[in-house]
């Protein structure tokens, strides 16, 4: 071994010991602060027998070093024990009004943080309310107050339309109905006669417009027998103050007749 490395082991011995003279210390402290009940049952154990002296007049001590480690696992917990920080303190040990600040902190944040992952917290009212709550009792109610209002909205809307169109109606809604039913009423007896006065007018007319065809076709035939009668008689005249050219076409014109 070289006087280098010998001298490298001393200063790593001096340095152990130092680390381990601050443990002992701070084991002793902790020991201290730690009260133990005492033991209910004490066991004498009887004295070690002394050691035999050496030659040198002294006793062999055997030195029990904890087990220490290595430099370099020291020197990572350091490191470790560095990045980390100083331990959190615990919430036992923080006092009281820490703790309640801490606490409305954290209540603070669940409310201003959104539900359900939207962009904006949901309200009370855009929440469906319990099937047969309170709430929901009430909001079925106002939904059914609604409704009646809006039919009674219509029905007040169609009962002024109806005075608008029927004569006579008073403001009364009631008698607004009653005289509308009758002027209805009167309206379709009304369009009953008038159905029935233009089934017999059609009827008369038909059998008048029949009986003047008839009379017209017993004109035609009366006129072409009078102009027939006409003729021969314009012939027969002819005949008697012509003679035989006159006779010749009188022929012509009875043999045309007969044919």
């Amino acid at each position: 071994m070289s006087a280098s490395e010998a001298m490298l082991d001393l200063k790593r011995g001096h340095e152990l010991a130092k680390l381990n003279e601050s443990l002992q210390k701070q084991n002793v402290s902790n020991v201290s602060n730690v009260r133990l009940s005492p033991p209910k049952t004490q066991t004498q154990t009887s004295p070690a027998p002394p050691m035999p002296p050496t030659q040198a007049g002294f006793v062999n001590t055997t030195h029990i070093w904890p087990a220490m480690p290595s430099s370099g696992q020291q020197m990572q917990q350091q490191m470790h024990q560095t990045i980390q920080g100083p331990p959190m303190p615990q919430l036992s040990q923080m006092p009281q009004s820490s703790q309640n600040a801490q606490h409305q902190q954290m209540q603070q944040g669940q409310m201003q943080t959104p539900q359900g992952g939207q962009g904006t917290p949901q309200t009370p009212g855009s929440q469906k309310p319990i099937v047969g709550s309170d709430e929901w009792h009430k909001q079925r109610r106002e939904n059914h107050k609604e409704v009646e209002r809006r039919r009674r909205e219509t029905i007040n809307d169609g009962i002024n339309e109806l005075a608008k169109i029927v004569p006579g109606c008073e403001k009364n809604k009631g008698s607004i109905l009653a005289r509308a039913v009758q002027y209805i009423q009167q309206l379709k007896d009304n369009e009953a006669a008038t159905i029935e006065k233009w089934t017999l007018e059609k009827l008369l007319t038909d059998q008048a417009i029949n009986e003047l065809s008839q009379q017209a076709e017993m004109l035609k035939s009366e006129l072409e027998r009078a102009r027939s009668e006409n003729e021969r008689l314009r012939l027969q005249m002819d005949e008697l103050a012509g003679g035989p050219a006159k006779k010749k076409q009188r022929t012509d014109f009875e043999q045309k007749q007969q044919g």
